[in-house]
């Protein structure tokens, strides 16, 4: 999603606009996950829109935050999708964000893909009537 221009002004400077977008989370808890509240994305992040013009909310909390455009992805640390805590994000590049999602289980190998046609136990199997010199189907 591409960063859009919202104003004459920078996004941290519109206090109209941060303050609908604050308006849309609940910050019990400096420490905690603040939850987006508004429109959900289909892939489970939140959306804000500003003059018809929507952005990612974790990307635009960040830049309220930082003051600045992310030059690169916006991560989260805590790997909640929705959340908007700015010490839940930092800035990163895509190789960053992949290798978090990795390390954290979310990458679609294996069963995990939707396209996967065998599970790991056939594939155990197969691999074991293999070595046993089998090469007929299950």
């Amino acid at each position: 999603m591409a960063i859009h221009s919202i104003s004459e002004t920078h996004p941290w400077e519109d206090e109209i606009h941060i303050q609908r977008f604050r308006s849309y989370i609940n910050t019990q808890a400096v420490t905690d996950c603040w939850v987006w509240q508004g429109q959900p994305h289909s892939m489970g992040y939140g959306v804000f829109t500003i003059n018809g013009k929507q952005w990612l909310a974790h990307r635009y909390a960040w830049i309220i935050h930082n003051h600045a455009y992310p030059i690169q992805e916006v991560r989260h640390i805590c790997d909640n999708r929705p959340c908007v805590n700015p010490s839940h994000l930092l800035e990163g590049t895509h190789k960053q964000n992949m290798e978090d999602m990795a390390l954290r289980g979310r990458s679609t190998h294996g069963e995990k893909n939707r396209h996967a046609k065998l599970t790991h136990e056939k594939v155990r199997v197969i691999r074991h009537r293999f070595s046993q010199g089998c090469s007929r189907k299950i």
